[in-house]
């Protein structure tokens, strides 16, 4: 059995996103993600919720809505 070991992280490049996003509310994220063996692509926040990036334009390119709960006093989110 061959098994792939893929140590190289995704090159993510930010196209465009929310300035900012308040407590309770929305953003939007568009970004290009480049990587050979790429599976999935999603933004998770740091309390582990997923939001579904969707493909955008040109392969590669990717949008995403993302929320900040109202009962979260911090909010940070990764691709």
């Amino acid at each position: 059995i061959a098994v792939l070991v893929d140590n190289t992280a995704p090159k993510i490049n930010i196209i465009s996103n929310s300035y900012q996003i308040e407590q309770g509310g929305a953003g939007a994220v568009v970004f290009k993600a480049d990587d050979a063996n790429l599976d999935k692509v999603y933004i998770e926040t740091n309390k582990g919720r997923i939001f579904k990036a969707t493909p955008y334009v040109k392969e590669g390119y990717y949008a995403a809505l993302i929320a900040w709960d109202a009962r979260d006093e911090e909010f940070r989110a990764f691709v």
